[in-house]
């Protein structure tokens, strides 16, 4: 049981079926089926006609595409030339055609047919190439060296097994064009035609074409025209042209139908009479014929054939891709949702929702845009107002008013009755006149029939030429960013070297040309340009344009490369008309209150733009490009690369899409800095102590390592120099132009002035794989290069240092160093020194020794950077290393001046000590501090003592600092980082900000505290704490009366007994009388109390 009329409905496939005359010549399959259709029998008996009643051998067949001009000529191929088989299936295609076609080429012999199809190339080629391939295949000897022509009469009139030889050139066309761009001889065509008629045997020659020979000429001046025209006389054009009758009836052949459909007569009758009304020289069985295309609405089959016609279609090509095609909308499409049971039609205005859908844009830009626009807005404004019926009527009635031309179709009421699906007539008056009092339909009377209201009344092409005269010649900087001009990629020196370049591409009128070389700067991965100059097409009638010698150098130094189109007519047309449209577009206030002119201006625009672009995609591949005095053609991409070549010579070969490149992803600026870490820190290991496919394991493998700069030599891997091999040779001239440059530099040589050379050509080095060459080059030369930072030596190279020279390299500086004979005793002894201060080796060179001493400084505390309490000398020497912008001078200049010596064994000692004392002083200073620090606090180096004590005093005082001291004190053991801890609390300041007058602040803060810590120890018991010590006072009379107080400490109670029993002992002896004895002691104990004052007041 059915269910779709696509289960019943099917279109022939052969139909669909495109010839190529060269490759199915000889196939019986490819003939069959075809149908010889009026106009194609009347091509034949015209030709026919001049074979048997005239010496006319030369013949064009010219039709539109699609129109069936190949088959035909591959039908009478087969007739002339084809087996035995193939011409007698040839021959009943045919049918009875005239007797001049019989006589020629329906004979016993067979024809040598030689089929081809033109290309765009030289026609001689073309037809030597298809004469080789024949006499292959045939057996037949000739000399391939004689000129074509005479080789075609040659086999004409010497062979006796063939009637004559048939050359068929389809798609003549593109050798026309070829002929037209490039210049080529018309007149090879003109004396083809003249032998063929002289022939003594038969030789017959035609061509197919889609248009005359003058129109393919259209580019070309007026006189090339003229021998163009005068050459098409030698050949009898014949017109091939399908009537739309025609179609129909292929339309009804084409369409295989397994559903009775008895009710479409009637409608089929309803529109025939309609037809031969209006078009009386219709076929009698019209009717039939419209009958038999359904399910295809009569109307509809009526119209494919002037749609076909139309600029944006191809005839039957167009006809039967319809039909069977997948095109949204389309036959195929819309049979597959309708019911078989319903019987129904594809309606006139599906088609115009397939045209609106599929070629809208196309239709837009064709001398049917403007009703085409009118009928949108109408269709706009009824969907806006009225039901789906008046829609329909209204894209039926545009739709045959658009395509009426040849149809014999119009917009009558009976015949829009029949349009609409169970649609009355009285109910399609009324809808009509709705649509026209809406204004959007209107009746003719004198055509009696209805048409869509002409909303516009906007004349463009009067608009445009009056843009046209206000702007002049046409300003190619407003409209080139409409012109989308990518750039060339020059891919061969992709594949090679792994940096993308690219040449850009621009267009300029004769005049701005000299301008934009001298403006022109290539930037990124340009590495220049293909410059397209239109010439002047009034003043330059040669079509050339030559530069003055010097702006041809620039030209070439900036790697601009000079094409001049030979469309360039076209070129400079379609740019004034797409400026003028512009200017229409933008500045007309008439245009921007008229919807349907202003949607065919745009669509005329993107025509143009199409148009344009091709012309140009033509103009870059087909133009002759001078560069170097050396004119260039072929491939862009090759000449690309070969300029890239050229220009970027020593560029290194990286393959590597991660870094050998500009801009880098995040990813790749990880794997950057991981690989400039591990050449940093592991460039002894193998492989850089990768052993995981990482990233940066990736990168080393197609950097450093495939370019042989690390490597192993004698058992040790390390970075060097890159070796003579191919997979490092690419690196060799960089990296030893980069040494000259570097060693001849009498001034410090920024890393970004590097970069700049590195960058530019010949060696276009890409911004990912600049600091990786600028370490390997260091790493490998570090010997001789002094590295500064913002001006200053910088002694090592760490991580952070990699970081500063990824941010910003122009802070970055080298130097070369190179060391002299007379100074290597010094150096020698001096990294022996140091090699045994540091514990670790001192390479035998000034700057490792250099970079030794700096660190050495750099190391040492800060306050011992700018203290005064140094040596004389040791302050110099400090004071130099500290400000070393050239370690070569500083060793061999500057210390040996500083030291009043140049003997090596002195400098050698002096500097070991001098070093010493910079590196020792921080700490002995600090150790003073902490002597008279125990002194005033009464304290013996027995610190688990002075922990006690300060546990013991913690948390009696109020004074916060104070109370941190004695906090301390509870927990020191010594170390310098707790002398060093106990003076920044001291001076409130950070160790790195100490000047003298702040260590010597802060050690008498120190004593101060002591004092007030030793008070606090007395009273230690007001906190339920043993006291540490015992206060005493004393009152003494003499003179004059002293009174003071003091504290002893718990643990030289002894000593105070074992003291005062010896004082008693001397009293028992009777040695002094008791007033004596504490006379004495009144007198002794004033002058130690008023010692004790002194000292209290010094430190308080």
């Amino acid at each position: 049981m059915y269910k779709n009329l696509s289960d019943v409905v099917s279109v022939q496939r052969h139909f669909l079926r495109s010839v190529r005359i060269d490759m199915d010549f000889g196939r019986v399959d490819a003939i069959e089926g075809y149908i010889l259709q009026a106009s194609a029998k009347h091509l034949l008996e015209i030709t026919g006609n001049h074979l048997s009643l005239t010496q006319q051998r030369a013949f064009t067949w010219t039709g539109p595409y699609g129109g069936g001009k190949s088959l035909l000529a591959l039908t009478l191929a087969s007739l002339a030339g084809g087996s035995k088989e193939t011409r007698k299936i040839a021959s009943k295609t045919l049918g009875d055609i005239n007797q001049g076609i019989k006589q020629f080429f329906d004979s016993d012999k067979p024809w040598i047919v030689i089929p081809i199809v033109g290309k765009r190339a030289p026609i001689e080629v073309q037809i030597a190439s298809s004469l080789d391939h024949v006499c292959n295949e045939s057996k037949i000897f000739q000399d391939s060296e004689q000129p074509v022509i005479a080789r075609l009469l040659d086999l004409a009139e010497n062979t006796s097994e063939n009637a004559g030889v048939l050359l068929i050139i389809d798609e003549l066309g593109k050798s026309l064009e070829h002929a037209a761009y490039t210049g080529e001889d018309i007149g090879f065509y003109q004396t083809l035609a003249e032998a063929a008629a002289r022939c003594k045997g038969n030789l017959v020659v035609i061509g197919v074409l889609h248009q005359s020979f003058e129109q393919y000429a259209s580019r070309l001046g007026f006189a090339a025209q003229q021998d163009w025209a005068k050459v098409q006389g030698r050949y009898v054009d014949i017109p091939l042209v399908a009537g739309t009758d025609e179609t129909v009836s292929l339309i009804g052949q084409a369409i295989n139908t397994n559903l009775d459909h008895p009710n479409s007569s009637q409608t089929a009758d309803q529109i025939a009479k309609v037809i031969l009304k209006r078009r009386p020289s219709a076929a009698p069985n019209i009717a039939q014929l419209l009958d038999s295309c359904w399910p295809l609405h009569p109307v509809t089959a009526a119209m494919l054939g002037p749609a076909s016609k139309k600029k944006f279609g191809q005839n039957e090509r167009s006809v039967f891709s319809f039909l069977a095609s997948a095109e949204p909308l389309g036959f195929s499409e819309v049979i597959k949702g309708i019911n078989s049971k319903d019987s129904t039609y594809y309606w006139p205005h599906q088609f115009w929702d397939y045209l609106q859908v599929n070629f809208e844009p196309a239709i837009l830009a064709s001398v049917d845009g403007h009703r085409w626009s009118l009928s949108v807005d109408a269709i706009e404004r009824a969907e806006a107002i009225f039901s789906t019926l008046h829609v329909n009527l209204v894209k039926t009635v545009a739709l045959i008013e658009i395509l009426r031309n040849g149809s014999g179709l119009a917009a009558e009421n009976q015949l829009l009755t029949y349009c609409i699906h169970t649609l009355t007539e009285d109910q399609t008056k009324e809808a009509l006149s709705e649509l026209a009092l809406a204004s959007i339909l209107i009746f003719r009377k004198h055509t009696d029939s209805w048409a869509v209201y002409a909303g516009s009344d906007f004349d463009i092409e009067a608009a445009v030429h009056e843009a046209l005269l206000t702007i002049g010649v046409p300003d190619l900087s407003k409209i080139r960013n409409f012109l989308e001009l990518s750039p060339i990629t020059a891919r061969k020196h992709y594949w090679e070297t792994g940096a993308m370049r690219w040449l850009s591409r621009s267009i300029f009128l004769e005049p701005d040309a000299v301008k934009n070389i001298e403006r022109f700067n290539a930037s990124g991965s340009s590495c220049g340009e293909f410059m397209l100059v239109i010439p002047n097409v009034i003043e330059n009638k040669n079509n050339q344009f030559v530069l003055e010698e010097k702006v041809a150098k620039t030209a070439t130094k900036k790697g601009i490369l000079i094409g001049v189109p030979k469309n360039g007519e076209i070129i400079f047309r379609l740019l004034e008309e797409l400026t003028a449209l512009h200017f229409v577009r933008d500045n007309s206030l008439k245009l921007h209150s008229d919807s349907v002119a202003m949607r065919e201006v745009t669509a005329r625009i993107q025509a143009v733009k199409i148009a344009l672009a091709d012309e140009l995609r033509q103009a870059f591949n087909d133009a002759q490009w001078s560069w170097n005095d050396v004119v260039n053609s072929g491939g862009l991409s090759r000449i690309a690369s070969e300029i890239a070549d050229h220009t970027y010579k020593h560029s290194p070969k990286v393959i590597s899409e991660l870094v050998n490149r500009n801009a880098l992803s995040t990813s790749a600026v990880k794997a950057q800095k991981d690989l400039l870490r591990a050449m940093l820190l592991n460039s002894h290991l193998e492989n850089l102590g990768f052993d995981t496919m990482s990233a940066a394991a990736g990168l080393y493998r197609t950097t450093i390592k495939a370019l042989g700069i690390h490597r192993e030599i004698d058992g040790i891997w390390n970075i060097f120099e890159p070796k003579e091999s191919p997979n490092s040779s690419s690196a060799i001239q960089l990296w030893n132009s980069t040494k000259k440059l570097v060693q001849r530099s009498k001034n410090l040589i920024k890393l970004s002035d590097l970069y700049d050379v590195w960058s530019k050509p010949p060696y276009g080095v890409k911004n990912g794989l600049l600091p990786i060459f600028a370490l390997s080059f260091y790493l490998a030369n570090k010997q001789h290069l002094a590295v500064y930072t913002d001006g200053m030596f910088s002694p090592d190279l760490t991580e952070a240092s990699l970081d500063e020279w990824l941010q910003d390299p122009r802070r970055i500086s080298w130097r070369y160093v190179e060391l002299q004979s007379s100074e290597k005793q010094i150096l020698t002894q001096l990294a022996r020194s140091l090699t045994e201060q540091l514990k670790r080796p001192i390479d035998t060179d000034p700057l490792d020794s250099a970079r030794a001493l700096v660190s050495i400084v750099y190391g040492i505390p800060a306050w011992t950077r700018r203290t005064d309490k140094l040596t004389k000398e040791t302050k110099t020497i400090r004071n130099l290393l500290l400000h070393a912008s050239d370690p070569h001078k500083v060793l061999f200049v500057d210390i040996p001046t500083a030291l009043n010596s140049t003997d090596a064994h002195f400098i050698t000692s002096k500097i070991s000590m001098i070093t010493a004392e910079l590196v020792n002083a921080f700490e002995l200073r600090l150790r003073d501090i902490e002597r008279n620090l125990f002194i005033a606090l009464d304290q013996d180096l027995d610190l688990e003592s002075l922990n006690h004590r300060g546990s013991i005093v913690s948390g009696v005082g109020a004074d916060f600092k104070l109370e941190a001291f004695a906090t301390r004190l509870s927990t020191y053991t010594g170390k310098i980082e707790e002398i060093e801890s106990l003076l920044m609390l001291a001076t409130s300041k950070s160790s790195k900000d100490w000047t003298d007058h702040d260590l010597d602040a802060g050690e008498v803060q120190l004593l101060s505290w002591s004092s007030a810590f030793r008070r606090l120890e007395v009273l230690a018991n007001l906190r339920e704490r043993a006291p540490t010590r015992r206060a005493i006072g004393v009152v003494f009379g003499n003179k004059k009366t002293i009174t003071g107080s003091f504290d002893v400490s718990e643990k030289d109670t002894l000593k105070i007994q074992l003291l005062s029993e010896q004082l008693l002992k001397s009293l028992d002896n009777g040695d002094y009388k008791r007033e004596i004895f504490l006379a004495a002691l009144v007198e002794a104990g004033t002058k130690v109390i008023q010692e004790l004052k002194q000292v209290d007041e010094v430190t308080s």
